[in-house]
């Protein structure tokens, strides 16, 4: 059943959460309207998965049905993880080319990606959310680490790599500006996720309060300069 007494921090979160889903859906459509190609559809996989993170998110927290928040709360962990992937393999494909990054070298990552995530709901004692955690996730420092590492190795070092050497390819003194901001919204990105697992495991109240509050604005942040560093460009 849903909880009647929701605190203030619950209607923080909802309300940050949601108008941060609004901006994401209205960029999703943005592309799908206007920029529709195969290489920005592939990296809107990203805003779709962050999006299907956040309304779970928002459906848990307003339950407190203990078996439910758990499974749900697996299923935001694993999206929200999955949706970098998507940055990864447009920023592959945009340096290579389709000719030398096939459909099947594309979807190959992206299985084994989420293969190696998908071992996050095997690590015993990986996530405890319950009344007495006021029913805010926290993370085994294995779990984080775990996790942690296979975001890092196959996400987030393969996308510094190609976006600078991207910019670095660009001739057009207005492309290689717009890209910069790309970088600054894809390390955002990054950061708002990474942060996120590492609160969880750090697990004290009032810095976990401050970074939600952060990570709310950043989020808004990163989705707009990585709109705006890629619309119309690719």
């Amino acid at each position: 059943m849903i909880d009647q007494t929701i605190d203030a921090r619950v209607i923080g979160i909802f309300v940050g959460f949601v108008a941060i889903i609004i901006i994401f859906l209205y960029l999703i459509y943005k592309i799908f309207r206007y920029y529709r190609t195969r290489l920005n559809i592939t990296f809107s996989g990203c805003y779709i998965f962050i999006v299907i993170s956040l309304t779970i998110n928002i459906i848990y927290i307003l339950l407190k049905i203990p078996q439910l928040v758990i499974i749900l709360n697996s299923i935001t962990n694993y999206t929200v993880c999955f949706s970098t992937i998507f940055v990864t393999v447009f920023l592959i494909s945009l340096y290579r080319g389709y000719e030398r990054f096939s459909l099947r070298k594309q979807l190959s990552i992206i299985l084994i990606y989420g293969l190696l995530l998908a071992v996050m709901f095997f690590i015993p004692g990986g996530v405890i959310i319950n009344e007495e955690t006021n029913w805010t996730p926290i993370w085994s420092w294995t779990l984080f680490i775990y996790v942690a590492s296979v975001i890092i190795i196959i996400s987030v070092i393969p996308t510094l790599f190609y976006s600078f050497k991207l910019y670095k390819k660009f001739e057009d003194n207005q492309i290689k500006r717009k890209w910069k901001y790309f970088i600054i919204g894809s390390i955002q990105l990054y950061l708002n996720l990474l942060g996120t697992l590492f609160i969880n495991t750090l697990n004290i109240p009032f810095i976990r309060l401050g970074w939600y509050i952060f990570l709310i604005f950043n989020s808004i942040s990163a989705a707009y300069l990585t709109y705006y560093g890629l619309a119309g460009k690719v």
